[in-house]
């Protein structure tokens, strides 16, 4: 595969799109190692410029992902320091897209135990997130007083303007 691409890299188009796909395969190949035990739960979708796009589901790992940037973009620059050499891109900041259903890109569930089990595995997991969470002092976020925050204030108010 490294001989196709290094040929296909010498084309000014086609090179761009190889060099874009290469990265990708890369930061996908490397998932778990970019984003722990998050990468059960979030799909590198692309990147575009400085950004780093991932997908999920579910929007309480979009403040997961908030909390830890600075860890996984250090992460991310090591990685690609280390395939890459110093043609790698760099990549400052991370946008989590949020889709209203699951990503096509997950396993498929088997059965319906299976996916009675997975239902109730994530409220599970919810739950001790929640209490891990209260258990290391965070307060509900001070103006919809549904989501728990260590910053007085969730993503979620933030995103919408408001203020303390």
């Amino acid at each position: 595969m490294d001989a196709i691409f290094d040929i296909v890299a010498k084309d000014k188009l086609f090179g761009k799109l190889a060099h874009h796909h290469r990265l990708l395969a890369i930061l996908r190949e490397n998932t778990n190692t970019l984003l722990g035990q998050l990468h059960k739960h979030i799909f590198i979708v692309d990147v575009r410029e400085d950004t780093l796009i991932l997908e999920t589901s579910n929007p309480i790992w979009v403040s997961e992902i908030k909390r830890y940037e600075k860890m996984i973009l250090g992460r991310l620059g090591s990685l690609l320091a280390s395939k890459l050499g110093k043609e790698y891109p760099l990549i400052s900041r991370i946008k989590v897209i949020i889709s209203s259903k699951k990503p096509n890109h997950k396993e498929p569930l088997v059965n319906n135990q299976s996916r009675e089990n997975k239902e109730v595995s994530l409220e599970m997991m919810v739950m001790n997130e929640n209490e891990g969470k209260r258990n290391r002092g965070f307060l509900l976020c001070r103006s919809c007083a549904d989501i728990l925050t260590d910053e007085g204030i969730c993503v979620f108010c933030r995103s919408l303007g408001k203020r303390l």
